[in-house]
């Protein structure tokens, strides 16, 4: 379960793509932050979890 909680890098899906080409179109980098979110496939732990993305 712990490892569940460990940051990891913000994967590459549309919502980063896009807050990237923002920055990108004021002359500014997007730096991506670690976090501990899980991006995956729904789950179901006493009740369903959505993955996020």
């Amino acid at each position: 379960m712990e490892e569940a909680l460990e940051p990891l890098p913000t994967p590459d899906i549309p919502k980063t793509r896009a807050f990237a080409a923002a920055g990108d179109a004021v002359g500014r980098a997007a730096e991506r932050t670690p976090v501990a979110v899980h991006f995956g496939d729904d789950r179901l732990n006493r009740s369903a979890r959505p993955g996020c993305c």
